[in-house]
This record gives C-alpha cells, structure tokens and sequence, in this order.
C-alpha cells in the first residue's frame, strides 16, 4: 500500500532546537550552527490591520517560505525521518514495497514537503509506521494533516481490510482523481479525460495574457515559454540510459525489463502501464539520435548498437562467420588495450576499420551513451524538440526541392535559368509557404548564389554536380542568415617574461577524413631552429590531432629533457580548455584533452599559449604533408623538402633584441602586432612541396623582445 502523507504548515512548524540538532549531528560546525540560527531566528513579523501595520514581532519557530536557504534547511531536517524510516526497515518493524524478491526496496519518496510512504498492507506494519511519525512530529515539529492525507492499496484487497487500515492509521482511502506534484497518481483508460485539467491550464493562461498590454510578438513568446513549462517534467526518458543505478532506473528495469537492455526494447506488453509504454515510444525516437561512445565495449553489441563515428546506423559485415561476435569488447586486444586490426579487415569494410581504428580505448570504464545533436554529447530538451519537429520534410518543402532539382537538370543559359528559378519562386503559389522563418525572396537569393558557385565549380574546377552540396549549402547558408554567428571577443595578450623561455615549440594538427598529421618546430629564443619532426595516424576531428600534436610536443619536451618551453598552437579551443579558460569540449576529444591536461600538470616545464593559424604556416604545412604523405620523421633542423629554402639565413629571424635594458616580455596576441613586445611575423615566398594545394604559403615566426612594460 501507498500512503500521501501531508504535513500541516510544514515550514511554519519546524522547531530551532531540531535544526540546529541535525546539522550538529551532520558534522557541521558550531560556527556554521550560529550562522544559520541567526538567520533563521532574526525574521520579526507584523499584522496588517484595516490595512496599516501593527507592532512587530518575533516568533519561536519556523522558517520562512521563499528564502533561499529554506529549501535546503528543510531537505536536511526530513533526512531524519528518511533515515528513522531506514532503520525500522531495517530492524524488520515495517516493510517497503519490492517488485521482485531481489529488487530494491522502497519505503518512502520525499519532494520537500510532499511526502509518499510505502510498506506492506499490515495491521503491525500501520502502527508501528504511526510510532515512527509520532516520534518525529514531536522532535521537529511538525503536525500531520489527516484530512488531507490518504493511502490507496490494489484493488484485490478486501473492503473490511481497507477499513482496518483506515482506522489504524487515521486516514481515509484516497479517490481516483488524487494528485500528487501536479500529476494523477491514477491513470484512466480515457487518458484525455485524466489530463483535461492540462488542457484547462493552458486556456486559462491564455485567457489572462490576452487581457496585457504584450503586442502579438511579445505574447507568442511569452506563450512558448509559459505553457511549454507545464508539461516539461513530464518528459523524462534520457535519465533512465545515462543513469541506470538510479532508483527509478532500477525499479523500471526489475519491472518491465530484467533481463534486456533499454536500448533493445521495441515493444511494450499491453499489460503494462501507458507511461512505460510512452517511454517505449520514445526509446525508438531516442536510437536514432545517440550514438555509444565506445570504451571497454562490453555492453555495446557490435550489430544492433549505432557505435560507429560519424554513423547513423549499425555497422555491415559481409563475412559469414559475423554472428560469432556479440560484443564490441570481442574486438579488442585485452592485453595490448588496442584494436584487433586482423578481426577488423576480417569483419567489417575499409571505410569502417578506419572509423573504428580512430575510436580511443579505455578499458576501466563503461561504455556511454552520447547525444549527437550537443556538443558535450549531453541531452537537452531544447535540441531534442528542434530534431523531432525536423525529423520529416514539409509537402512544402518537398516541393520547394523538387523544382530546384529540376531547373538544376535541365539545360539552359545562365540568363534564363536565373529568370526561370526566380519566377517559380516568387510567382508560383503552387510552392506553398516557405519551409524556413523566412521568405521565398531571401530564400531564392541565398539558393541562386549556392547554385551559382557550383555552376563556377564544374565549369572551372572539372567538379561533378552534386545536388546534395547545394542543399546542403542552402541550409546552412539560409540558417546562417537567420541565426548570424556572435562576434568573437577580442582575448586579452598572453605575455610571457623572456627569462622564463628558453625554446618554442610551434606545433600543429591537420585533419581531413578520420586521417590525421603532427607538425612540430622547435626553436630556440633567437630565432634558429633546433630541430622538428612529423607524425601521422588516425583520429575523430580536427581538435583531436590539435590534442594529440600537443602530446607529442609534450613527449619530445621530456625525451630531450628540455625546460622552460614555451608550446604555440593555433586551435583556440585546445588553448583554452588547457588553459582553464573554457571548462567544456567536444565528447569525441574531451579524453584527449584530458590527457594532454595531466601531461602539462605533470610536466610542469611547459607553457601553452595561442597564435592565429595564418602565423603558424610552417608547422602547419608540415602536418599537412605528414596527414597526405602518411609522414614520420625527424630532421636536426627544417625537413629535406624544405631545401629550397638558404640555410644560412635563420627562418624564425629576430628583430633586434635590447641588450642592455631590463626584462623584456613575449606577447601573443590574437589581434594586431606590437613591435616593442610581440612575437613578430615574416611571411616567405609560396614554397612547391610537390603534395598537392592546401595552404599558400610558409611563415616563420621571428621572436622580438623591446624593453619593458
């Protein structure tokens, strides 16, 4: 049986002495005890009489509503009764409620001052549950409200017992259309009967704003963001996968599904509740848009789980021996803690064992499922309501395509394919309204540009036509004019005193289709190159070979047992992240960035500190053509294809250094250069590296120092 217990006035009655006996009992201090009695006990009150306040005063108890500290105060105090219920349990006087002989037992839920109770329908079990809220009502303070209390048992249990309850505990048995937080604790087979009251609040508030003073703009957002607010904690299924020790994880999961995975359940059982069956609904919706980020894979299953980076569905095996692998772990050296690239060739395609072969290992902790729609892999309602009301096209926006892809396929002048696509667009009502906030002129104006760099594309370039990019484009270009990037904050100098520099390390990641190269320059602070190197390999996106660039410059710091080393990258948000300036990252690097975090800890011999990508070219080409020459060398100073270039003139040249003058400073700035402080730039000539043409030249980056501050 279930019990809805209501305390009377429960914040007015809670007595001083008992709450500063249990943050006592806490552990708190008796500083803190002082602290929080002074606030509590300094509020005074007065009596409006025919509307003019009369004399002031004290009370004895209580804590006042809608003080900040009041709702954690009184969390603490029904601890107590929390754990006096624990206890009793315990000790065998009373018996929570269990869904099978092994799950949890549960005997109360708390929400503040809302208060549910369970235990077995027993005449003992009634009054020994009375006993302990007696005890506690006495300590505290509180006062039971019997009139406004209930308890309800299953539907199987004799009248003359429901009665016996009723007496025992003083009590009456609750009807069917009892609430509690705000939703029915009985669920009807007429569901739109049982939420009417939903339905009721939504008018009612519509009706009250319809009577201010908002203009039509103003009260459609005040509407989305009022009524949207009611039924939002309705929702509420993303928890159970992320949090499976939970308690309602675990009683949803001995109920309805002990010996499944969430993630696998398709179908509901008709018996079961229509809340579980909504979540069931929402499970379907909630595979498409995750993806499990993959680390001992021993919960993963290799053909039914969407794993793969960048994949929207499970991964394909074209050998017959598939089925003998279940899961992802099988996959994986358990003594090296590395891919088994011969299971990998044997089961899955190339493009795949690539994908695979950039997913990051780590076999002491579990398998997590990730959110593909946020950056930090993190569910948020917001981006969960933008992907399902996306999840199909508009008739509109069919049609709107649709006569895109066919002025697109057929042959004409540019002349009359501008005319033509123009004229669909604003005179043909056929079209419909526009699929997007804005209108068919801005749409068509944004479309005729993206069709027209394609058209320059395949004239000029030799480029096959795709009509997917020009979509694509469209898209972003027109969410883009709707939704215009902020402007990036101008960051403060990074300056560095020259006694504190000894080398610079300027490094470098490039990354194009999972494949990944490293350039590394070091230099000492006059400006010569001691030495650089070349790596290449395998990772998720670009930020990741940032990550793993600074690893090995890191690595080489300490195999050439270096000090006082200054590391330049061009990614901002490596930088920043090391840095402590920005706390989050995106999931797919945040373990690489991690990592990179505790070797600079560790290391405590280096620096980072950020320089704009134009002024980091000669690592940068030299990571482009590791990533297309899969590249791994070291050289004593530039690399052999670099030849070109007149040994004996410094590449990273100093302006003249002040020799007599006090300390001077390094300063890296992401904005103009200052000349008595900053690193300074030399741009060379275009240099022929014979690998292809990303990248229009070379820059050294000399190192100047004026006087002081």
């Amino acid at each position: 049986m279930a019990i809805k217990l209501d305390l009377s006035k429960a914040f007015d009655r809670l007595e001083w002495v008992f709450i500063i006996e249990v943050f006592r009992k806490l552990g708190f201090s008796e500083d803190w005890c002082q602290i929080i009695f002074q606030c509590i006990s300094s509020v005074s009150y007065s009596v409006l009489i025919n509307g003019s306040p009369g004399e002031d005063f004290a009370p004895s108890r209580g804590i006042r509503q809608g003080d900040c500290i009041s709702t954690y105060i009184f969390i603490l105090c029904m601890e107590i009764l929390s754990q006096m219920l624990l206890k009793a349990e315990s000790d065998n006087t009373i018996h929570g409620f269990r869904i099978r002989k092994n799950s949890p037992s549960i005997t109360h839920l708390f929400f503040a001052d809302d208060c549910m109770l369970f235990f077995k329908d027993s005449i003992v079990y009634a009054r020994n549950l009375m006993q302990i809220l007696n005890k506690f009502a006495k300590a505290s303070g509180q006062d039971i409200n019997f009139d406004k209390s209930g308890f309800f048992t299953s539907s199987n249990m004799h009248h003359k017992h429901v009665k016996l309850l009723s007496r025992t505990l003083g009590i009456k048995y609750l009807s069917s259309s009892v609430k509690y937080l705000g939703t029915p604790l009985f669920i009807n087979r007429d569901r739109t009967r049982t939420f009417q009251f939903l339905t009721d609040k939504f008018y009612a508030r519509l009706g009250n704003m319809k009577k201010t003073n908002l203009n039509v703009a103003g009260r459609t957002v005040v509407t989305k963001h009022v009524l949207s607010s009611l039924a939002s904690y309705h929702m509420s299924s993303w928890r159970l996968t992320q949090f499976p020790d939970h308690l309602i994880s675990v009683y949803l999961k001995d109920k309805y599904f002990p010996n499944q995975n969430l993630l696998e359940i398709d179908k509901a059982a008709d018996s079961s509740s229509w809340i579980w069956k909504g979540i069931v609904k929402s499970i379907s919706f909630l595979k498409m848009n995750i993806v499990i980020k993959i680390n001992n894979g021993r919960s993963t299953r290799i053909w039914s789980s969407n794993w793969l980076p960048y994949s929207a569905a499970p991964p394909l095996s074209a050998s017959l021996n598939y089925l003998n692998y279940t899961f992802v772990y099988e996959l994986i050296d358990q003594q090296q803690g590395s891919w088994n690239v011969g299971f990998l060739h044997n089961l899955f395609c190339p493009e795949d064992v690539v994908k695979i072969s950039t997913i990051r290992l780590n076999l002491l902790c579990q398998d997590k499922i990730k959110w593909t729609h946020t950056k930090d892999g993190n569910f948020i309602i917001k981006s969960s309501y933008k992907v399902y009301t996306n999840d199909y096209c508009s008739a509109e926006d069919s049609a709107f395509w649709e006569k895109i892809l066919l002025v697109l396929s057929s042959r004409m002048t540019v002349r009359q394919f501008f005319i033509s696509s123009f004229s669909s667009l604003w005179f043909d009502i056929r079209i419909g309204p526009s699929p997007f906030p804005v209108g068919w002129t801005s749409i068509g104006s944004i479309v005729m540009w993206c069709i027209w760099k394609l058209r320059c594309e395949v004239v000029f370039q030799n480029v096959a036509i795709n009509f997917d990019k020009v979509i694509r484009n469209s898209r972003r270009m027109i969410t883009t004019y709707i939704n215009p990037p902020t402007e990036i904050i101008c960051r403060k100098d990074v300056r560095t005193p020259r006694t504190d520099v000894r080398h610079i390390f300027f490094l470098d990641g490039s990354f194009k289709k999972f494949n990944m190269g490293v350039g590394l320059i070091l230099c000492d602070v006059t400006g010569r190159i001691e030495c650089s190197r070349s790596d290449f390999g395998l990772v998720q996106d670009a930020v990741s070979a940032e990550a793993t660039a600074l690893v090995l410059a890191i690595s080489w710091v300490r195999e050439l047992n270096l000090s006082k080393v200054l590391l330049v990258s061009d990614c901002l948000q490596v930088v920043d992240f090391l840095n402590g300036d920005c706390c989050s990252a995106g999931w797919r690097c945040g373990d690489l960035l991690a990592e990179c975090r505790s070797f600079m800890s560790r290391s405590g011999v280096c620096r980072l500190v950020y320089i704009r990508r134009v002024k980091n070219k000669l690592a940068d080409r030299l990571a482009r053509r590791a990533r297309r020459l899969y590249l791994k060398d070291s050289w004593s100073s530039l690399p052999p294809f670099m030849n070109c270039y007149d040994r004996d003139e410094n590449i990273y040249r100093p302006l003249s250094l002040p020799i007599n003058q006090h300390q001077g400073l390094f300063n890296f700035t992401s904005q103009s250069i200052n000349r008595e402080f900053t690193i300074q730039i030399t741009t060379y000539p275009k240099l022929d590296v014979g690998g292809g043409s990303d990248g229009d030249g070379v820059g050294g980056v000399a190192v100047g120092a004026g006087g002081g501050d």
